[in-house]
């Protein structure tokens, strides 16, 4: 699956010297020719990869491409890029290590609008929280704070966000 933000195609491959990584091709390209991808960043040196485990995994958001990155520090939680490496920074640490082992938010993307993306985590043991991001620090907050009786896990949750029905 591929995204769009800032005027270029971003999505995620894997190759024999970085393993799978973000990649990106400027949309003003010539494709009738052989295009070279531009590497984003090799967050993970070496021929192990990153694991984004798929390019839905990838949200643009008005500040740049919110992504789930696994690290060794945070586990996987919510990053930001704007394209190369030094842009690139964690959003959050959703499930700081203080609650449970292996410290994974467990981010499950469900869909964004033009200017935020949403997604559900685990930012506590036993429960999943809804979550907002416009892929800055300050601007991803919880959506809803009392997600009682509601099943964050649910189809019709994410479709009412793709279609833009919940904000």
């Amino acid at each position: 699956e591929f995204k769009v933000w800032n005027g270029q195609l971003y999505f995620t491959a894997s190759a024999p010297a970085t393993g799978e990584e973000i990649y990106r091709i400027p949309l003003s390209s010539d494709f009738t020719q052989t295009v070279q991808p531009i590497l984003v960043a090799d967050f993970v040196p070496g021929t192990a990869g990153t694991t984004y485990t798929a390019s839905s995994n990838l949200a643009p958001t008005p500040n740049g491409i919110v992504f789930r990155r696994p690290t060794d520090e945070f586990g996987a939680e919510p990053w930001v890029t704007q394209g190369d490496e030094g842009s690139s920074q964690l959003l959050a640490d959703l499930n700081p290590p203080v609650f449970f082992d292996p410290y994974d938010s467990e981010i499950q993307f469900l869909g964004s609008t033009v200017h935020e993306v949403f997604f559900t985590a685990f930012d506590n043991p036993d429960e999943r929280t809804l979550w907002r991001s416009d892929g800055t620090l300050s601007g991803t907050v919880p959506a809803l704070l009392d997600t009682s009786g509601v099943s964050l896990d649910s189809g019709a949750l994410g479709q009412a966000v793709e279609f833009g029905t919940l904000v």
